[in-house]
């Protein structure tokens, strides 16, 4: 995500560069991505007051770098328009992560390709239909 967060293109085209990688990385490493989003792991919280709670609380920040990279572009699309409060933006980045974790997973469970016979089709409507949203945000109608 931090490499297609860095591409020489518009905010918005940087944004959907993130949305399709974050995709891509979920299918195409389905193992990686079950150990960081799908399985019940401790988190931080479960190591305070532990004496690695140092390391876990290191582990949890480099984590968030990638939500951080994904805020930060987020926010570079509605810079200087008043359409979109900070607090919204940070949700509307939790909602968008929400609904990419929501079609990895089914994806990856084969969930999707049981329900729809051209999954592709609709991780690419999926994707559209998030960048769309953006744009109306971008000229207020929402």
């Amino acid at each position: 995500m931090e490499e297609a967060s860095k591409k020489k293109a518009s905010p918005e085209k940087r944004l959907e560069y993130m949305i399709r990688a974050y995709l891509k990385f979920g299918m195409d490493n389905p193992e990686y991505y079950e150990i960081m989003f799908s399985r019940n792991t401790p988190k931080y919280v479960d190591y305070k007051k532990t004496d690695i709670e140092p390391i876990a609380f290191h582990e949890k920040q480099t984590a968030l770098q990638s939500a951080d990279v994904a805020i930060a572009v987020y926010s570079e699309v509605f810079k200087n328009r008043k359409t979109v409060s900070d607090k919204i933006m940070r949700m509307r980045m939790l909602q968008i992560w929400c609904t990419l974790n929501g079609a990895v997973n089914l994806f990856n469970s084969r969930v999707l390709q049981e329900v729809e016979e051209d999954a592709d089709a609709v991780i690419g409507y999926i994707t559209k239909d998030i960048m769309k949203r953006i744009k109306s945000e971008l000229e207020g109608k929402t």
